[in-house]
């Protein structure tokens, strides 16, 4: 019996040196590899870093070319062929920058002054909205000059707009020079 003892003591010895072998072991694979993961972690974290930075210098760039595009966009849509790129959409309707300049460029304000004077006596019964509607219908059917036409023409040309577009322009004009004939309120 006391031989089984000591074989069983010996059994617990090797089991227990074997197990403590097991566990060093286990110990230096887990940290082995926690010296990997360590190395990785922190090559991960660089890259994080990298991507972090250049994400932020993307995004200024981003925020620059956008800064850009917003003037750019408001000039497109002035530049659009529709009544609306010239004409603001409040009342009572107005000319937009690029309706004055329109104007300056075809001498809008004299050449309305010249018709206002010869259609004065038509306008003095009538109501502002009947005024406004009767200066868009008279600009399509007056009859211009050659130079007057070369003239809005060349507007439309230059401006890439209708030559439709470019008379509401100047049915705008007519129209504050009747309103102030009739002593009506112009804008």
């Amino acid at each position: 019996m006391a031989m089984t003892m000591n074989w069983t003591a010996a059994g617990v010895v090797v089991a227990l040196i074997t197990g403590l072998a097991g566990m060093v072991f286990a110990g230096l694979a887990h940290r082995a590899n926690a010296r990997s993961s360590v190395r990785q972690d922190g090559e991960w974290k660089g890259k994080v870093d990298a991507d972090r930075r250049n994400f932020k210098e993307f995004m200024t760039e981003v925020r620059k070319d956008i800064r850009e595009l917003r003037g750019d966009v408001k000039k497109i849509f002035d530049r659009l062929a529709t009544p609306s790129s010239i004409i603001t959409r409040r009342s009572p309707l107005r000319l937009t920058e690029l309706g004055e300049a329109i104007s300056k460029e075809i001498g809008g304000k004299a050449l309305a002054s010249r018709i206002a004077t010869n259609l004065g006596s038509w306008a003095t019964d009538k109501d502002a909205y009947a005024i406004q509607e009767y200066s868009f219908e008279y600009v399509e059917e007056f009859q211009y000059s050659d130079e007057e036409r070369k003239t809005i023409r060349k507007s439309a040309y230059d401006n890439g707009l209708d030559v439709s577009v470019i008379r509401r322009v100047l049915a705008i004009e007519l129209r504050d020079k009747l309103l102030k004939i009739t002593d009506l309120e112009a804008p």
